[in-house]
């Protein structure tokens, strides 16, 4: 969540599961400074529930995030799966 308020494009990469449509998480760029700096503080601040506990998979539950979201191990690494996001920010779009 707090990669997602920059936008970077490289931060977020490293964090995600591939995914065909990942550019929707960018291409809007970044929050305002402010914006970003009071969403950061409730991201770091905010309590996590492990919905799933598994030893390469972890389905995690926060009030920052409508739907709980699915955090995978690959190569040694924790990556979440993103199509949440994703496919609320196709909805998003969508609307007119």
């Amino acid at each position: 969540m707090l990669a997602n308020l920059t936008g970077d494009e490289k931060a977020i990469r490293s964090l995600i599961l591939d995914h065909p449509d990942a550019a929707l998480l960018w291409s809007g760029g970044s929050y305002p400074e402010p914006v970003a700096a009071a969403l950061g503080k409730q991201y770091r601040e905010v309590q996590i529930t492990r919905v799933t506990d598994e030893p390469e998979r972890v389905v995690l539950q926060s009030p920052v995030a409508p739907v709980p979201m699915e955090v995978r191990r690959v190569n040694g690494a924790w990556k979440l799966d993103a199509t949440p996001i994703i496919e609320f920010r196709k909805k998003a779009a969508a609307q007119p």
